[in-house]
């Protein structure tokens, strides 16, 4: 005997909390989430023959993914990398990032707490460059009156800037993700060290917001604990008090 299930038995709405540091997070309703278990019975490969919307899809998930290490990983300094004609043709991108990632590799085997995300970025001039955040590594100032790397100082010239603003920063570092964004030979955009945190994430009762974004398939809300007083905090999670928070929701510590 055939067993019948609906649309609804299928496909059901889903929302999601999302960490990504002490002060930043993201809300997630998924309208229409396909079960566990329910897969299509004549399931056929799909193939989207729109190559722009391939690389629409495929850059939209890169800038999720740098978006989320950036958050995630308490960075102290922006980064910016040149590269001078003196240590390799600053004008070949296999040349310059195989440089910079001999640079790096030789900074983590003294610091293995250094943690890096970088961007490759290219000049009017056709020269490339590089734009990152990064954490625990050895700084000197230099005769500019910069922050410097000492190891970086053998490619070319580098700063570091104390980061201030920590989502501001991160939401800049993801502008240089556009379609004309530096792929190397792997079509890789950004490089990073790793066992680099990513976010907690966690499934919630359904809540009624103001959405920050929404479509068809999706509704999105982006927000920051100062942005809102705790009782609102509770009630963006469909609960009211502290110690319902604290017994369904133990992962945030101390945040207020």
């Amino acid at each position: 005997m055939k067993k019948i299930f609906t649309k609804n038995d299928v496909y059901n709405s889903h929302c999601y909390f999302v960490q990504y540091n002490d002060d930043y997070f993201k809300i997630v309703l998924n309208k229409y989430q396909r079960e566990k278990g329910f897969e299509e019975i004549n399931k056929k490969n799909t193939f989207v023959d729109n190559i722009e919307e391939i690389e629409r899809i495929s850059l939209s998930r890169t800038k999720r993914n740098i978006k989320e290490i950036a958050l995630c990983n308490n960075f102290q300094y922006f980064a910016t990398i040149t590269i001078s004609s003196k240590s390799c043709d600053r004008f070949s991108l296999i040349e310059c990032q195989k440089k910079f990632k001999r640079k790096l590799k030789t900074i983590k085997k003294y610091n293995t707490n250094f943690k890096y995300l970088f961007i490759t970025e290219k000049h009017k001039n056709g020269a490339f460059h590089f734009h990152g955040l990064v954490s625990n590594i050895p700084l000197i100032i230099n005769e500019n009156g910069y922050f410097s790397n000492p190891t970086l100082n053998k490619l070319g010239f580098n700063s570091f800037s104390l980061i201030k603003d920590y989502n501001k920063c991160c939401n800049y570092i993801t502008k240089y993700i556009t379609k004309e964004c530096i792929r190397n030979e792997h079509n890789q955009i950004y490089i990073s060290s790793r066992g680099l945190k990513k976010a907690d994430k966690y499934e919630i009762p359904l809540v009624d917001l103001d959405w920050g974004f929404e479509n068809d398939f999706v509704k999105i809300k982006e927000f920051s604990s100062s942005d809102l007083s705790i009782n609102e905090f509770f009630q963006i999670l469909g609960l009211y008090n502290p110690r319902e928070f604290e017994k369904n929701y133990k992962f945030l510590g101390d945040i207020f």
